[in-house]
């Protein structure tokens, strides 16, 4: 009970109704519950309320808005019910999706019952691309984060297959010096074949490289991106040839 005096001196209502509201539903003695009621009852009577009502630009009443004093969150919805407050000035904070949090400051005076606390909500600002405001250059980002992504995999299968295919190449030529003037038409033409193909491997992973540097660097940057988006990108290289894969989430 003196405890409670001192909130209610401080000003804190609130926290005083809830330590007299668990003395009158706990299981003392009925004296003291009956104090706990009788003081709840004083506490009561001098506690403010207000009752919010949130509206869109139409005149809409609109419920699911999340209401908050300050940091703390008063309730998730509105119901139109009378909500308990400390005497004082406070800020409350409105929040619906799709709509820019609204603040709103009210002075509220000791015993004031019911103080109506009308707010008007406004849509989120969007950008000329019908989003958020920072949604197209986000999404830009990722996607030429994913293109360019894909193009270093290309790149680098290019040169990887370039790498393999010469020097696979150069060991045939030298199993032909071998066996000339006996080599069959056939195993040079294999040869050739396999310079040429990592001739043209090697101008791919080239062009495909350049291409991604380009994409990368041009454009906006997203600050809170990182090089990290690039490790879904895995390469393996063996006897048969080179082979690479590159994972993103699109």
């Amino acid at each position: 009970m003196q405890q409670t005096e001192g909130m209610r001196a401080a000003g804190q209502y609130r926290a005083a109704r809830s330590l007299l509201l668990e003395c009158v539903n706990a299981q003392c003695g009925g004296d003291v519950r009956r104090r706990c009621a009788a003081t709840l009852q004083k506490v009561d009577a001098v506690t403010p309320s207000i009752v919010v009502r949130a509206q869109l630009a139409n005149g809409d009443d609109v419920t699911d808005v999340a209401l908050s004093l300050g940091e703390e969150q008063l309730a998730s919805k509105l119901d139109g019910m009378a909500i308990p407050v400390d005497p004082g000035e406070h800020r409350l904070v409105l929040r619906r999706p799709g709509h820019a949090p609204v603040t709103q400051v009210v002075n509220i005076r000791e015993g004031e019952k019911f103080r109506a606390v009308d707010v008007m909500l406004e849509p989120a600002v969007l950008s000329a691309g019908g989003g958020s405001s920072n949604a197209p250059a986000s999404s830009g980002f990722d996607g030429r984060l994913a293109a360019g992504g894909t193009l270093i995999g290309v790149g680098v299968v290019g040169l990887a297959a370039f790498t393999w295919l010469g020097l696979k190449a150069r060991s045939d030529e030298n199993e032909l010096e071998k066996c000339e003037p006996l080599c069959s038409k056939a195993q040079g033409d294999t040869v050739l074949a396999r310079y040429w193909m990592a001739n043209v491997s090697g101008g791919i992973g080239v062009l495909a490289l350049g291409a991604a540097t380009w994409l990368l660097l041009s454009g906006p940057s997203e600050p809170s991106s990182t090089v990290s988006d690039l490790a879904g990108l895995s390469i393996v290289a063996g006897s048969d040839g080179a082979f690479a894969s590159y994972e993103h989430q699109f």
